[in-house]
């Protein structure tokens, strides 16, 4: 599991904790996502304690980890946070819709949005 896995879910199993984060409706049923990946994820991470959120650790495969904790509830957003070999985050969305994620967005140091989603749906 990614770190704060468990913390994640435990806020996700309480409407009154969810309705605190940030990008959460207001009724708290619907949540987004945060992950961040880069040199920086750590630091991301710190600086948002209202976020629903997690991170791969810098220098970890995504492969590797079992993101299903994110399923449920799209999109989730991938935040490149310092520096990430540039197939980081494609390698991360596309790990996190093998463990059942819906729709992936990547959020580029550019400022360019990439989406993911399973294959042959739309939104």
């Amino acid at each position: 599991m990614p770190p704060y896995t468990r913390q994640l879910r435990a806020r996700l199993a309480s409407t009154a904790e969810r309705r605190r984060v940030y990008g959460t409706s207001a009724n708290g049923e619907r949540v987004t996502f945060w992950v961040a990946v880069g040199a920086d994820a750590w630091q991301w991470m710190r600086e948002r304690p209202h976020f629903l959120a997690t991170l791969l650790p810098p220098g970890e495969n995504p492969e590797d980890f079992n993101w299903d904790a994110l399923r449920g509830h799209p999109p989730v957003l991938i935040v490149v946070a310092g520096a990430a070999a540039p197939e980081i985050p494609e390698r991360l969305a596309v790990s996190v819709l093998r463990d059942g994620g819906e729709r992936v967005l990547i959020h580029l140091p550019s400022g360019d949005i990439v989406r993911y989603v399973v294959e042959g749906e739309s939104d």
